[in-house]
């Protein structure tokens, strides 16, 4: 088990010491250092609220080597008004961007839906009706939808591998859920509190 802070100056240095904590290919801890923060290559997973209330960050790079991006990880770093997100992430948790600059902009908004490059990080609760997610979308965020008590009904395009927990949580109104046939995993807790439904939706059957 190796434990390394590490700066992006320049090319990724294991033996440079700033602005990462670094557990097992892990960015366990941002500093808040920088306006620009470059996460170095080969990083798998960056840890819940790894660069929560970073003030200086303004922009994240984020490399294709990563699957997974936990809870609040950027949440209230305030001034950050650009990130790139990899078509490799597989996993986003709740919340990774409340409380940005990218959040608060309503620009960044299409119909209540907070979108980053092809994935579906948040949703305001005035999400209404029957909501088809865009095409090419491959993650929905933990807790995406949750408390979207208007909402009846979702389309989730093909590609979208994963349901993650609390993700339709709380969403009363929903009745009618279209799955592709790309879905692999569904949490026992995705479709907490949603009593319209007659079914808890599973993983479609393949062949």
């Amino acid at each position: 088990m190796t434990c390394v802070i590490s700066d992006m100056q320049g090319s990724y240095d294991k033996n440079v010491t700033k602005n990462f904590v670094i557990k097992d290919d892990v960015v366990e801890k941002i500093f808040d250092k920088y306006a620009s923060v470059v996460i170095p290559p080969g990083i798998k997973e960056i840890s819940d609220y790894a660069a929560y209330e970073c003030s200086k960050i303004k922009k994240v790079v984020i490399p294709d080597s990563v699957k997974k991006i936990g809870e609040y990880a950027f949440c209230d770093c305030r001034n950050l008004e650009f990130i790139t997100i990899p078509d490799s992430v597989e996993s986003i948790g709740a919340g990774i961007l409340l409380g940005t600059a990218i959040y608060n902009d309503p620009q960044n908004w299409d119909r209540s839906v907070l979108y980053v490059d092809n994935h579906l990080v948040d949703t305001r609760n005035t999400v209404s009706g029957i909501y088809e997610i865009k095409k090419g979308t491959l993650t929905i965020a933990e807790g995406a939808f949750m408390g979207c008590t208007q909402l009846t009904g979702i389309v989730i395009p093909d590609g979208v591998k994963r349901i993650e927990a609390f993700t339709f949580d709380g969403c009363s109104s929903l009745r009618s859920v279209t799955l592709p046939d790309s879905i692999e995993y569904i949490s026992d807790y995705a479709f907490l509190r949603c009593k319209a439904l007659d079914s808890k939706p599973s993983v479609p059957k393949k062949g």
